[in-house]
């Protein structure tokens, strides 16, 4: 296990994702995927 893991696992979170599943892909840019809120970040009310 490496460090990063023995910690999760000593505060009892989930430390298995290790690499995102679009590592591996050559044309996915995830930035470009991820869409600003509708109301420019203003918040609900």
């Amino acid at each position: 296990m490496t460090a990063f893991q023995l910690q999760c696992k000593q505060d009892h979170i989930s430390g298995a994702v290790t690499r995102p599943f679009w590592d591996g892909f050559p044309l996915c840019d995830i930035h470009l995927s991820i869409t600003p809120d509708s109301d420019g970040g203003k918040g609900a009310g």
